[in-house]
């Protein structure tokens, strides 16, 4: 099932990420009240096995309005199952009720998972640490 995040969820969300766990614990609240962000989980049997967060963006090459993914994760063990498109559904549908017609995103891996989706390899991403 795919839902939208709730603050209740912080926890099962801090421990999907092996990575960075606790990266929710600053911002989830922010994120859960913002109106440009929304931020979906998958869950199968009562447990959260995966997320999805993408925020509304202006950006001129599409017409200002974007939907930017800005991060999604599936718990490992729970990869090839379907949970990744479910997202990608379901922050479609999201982008769409809001009136966005585009939606973009940045991954370094993954590739054939998001055209597969019918995403298009468009543009290179540059980054730059801006602080230590």
């Amino acid at each position: 099932m795919i839902r939208k995040a709730r603050l209740d969820d912080l926890a099962a969300l801090n421990a999907l990420d092996k990575k960075d766990p606790g990266k929710f614990d600053p911002v989830l609240a922010a994120i859960l009240k913002d109106p440009e962000a929304c931020l979906l989980v998958a869950e199968q049997d009562g447990k959260l096995c995966g997320y999805l967060l993408a925020f509304k963006h202006n950006a001129s090459h599409a017409q200002w309005r974007v939907c930017w993914v800005e991060d999604v994760l599936v718990e490992e063990s729970k990869r090839k199952a379907g949970l990744g498109k479910e997202l990608m559904a379901g922050i479609e549908a999201w982008a769409l009720a809001e009136g966005i017609t585009v939606a973009a995103l940045a991954s370094p891996r993954t590739g054939g998972f998001y055209e597969g989706l019918g995403y298009k390899n468009s543009a290179l991403l540059y980054t730059k640490k801006l602080k230590d």
